[in-house]
């Protein structure tokens, strides 16, 4: 009884792992295909000509030049060159999580005043 105890386990195992390989050998690699082409202005080399054209505007606007306020330029280089992106993916981001927040008190509404009046 202990040897067929025994037999059955590596059966299953084997099966188990055959099963495994079959599974592993239907999925593909990604591709570069498969990658999201980025836009033009998303390229690094554009972005890395835009920061230092921006910072270097900055600072020639600026008469004394601090390690605080080269921060401060620094920050302001950064938001001048995200505020595009950033301030309209946080109205979407705002208008998602209103909706998400709003549906379950519009539905409840919506469930009680059919509660009240069966008639509608």
């Amino acid at each position: 009884a202990g040897t067929g105890t025994g037999g059955e386990s590596s059966e299953s195992s084997e099966s188990s792992s055959s099963s495994l390989d079959a599974n592993n050998h239907n999925h593909k690699e990604l591709s570069h295909n498969d990658l999201f082409q980025a836009p033009k202005m998303m390229h690094s080399d554009h972005l890395i000509d835009k920061f230092h054209s921006t910072f270097t505007k900055m600072k020639m606007e600026m008469e004394t030049e601090t390690p605080r306020e080269r921060r401060w330029m620094f920050m302001k280089t950064l938001w001048t060159l995200s505020k595009p992106t950033y301030i309209p993916a946080g109205i979407y981001q705002l208008v998602t999580v209103l909706v998400q927040a709003l549906s379950p008190i519009i539905v409840q509404r919506l469930l009680r005043l059919f509660e009240e009046n069966p008639n509608l």
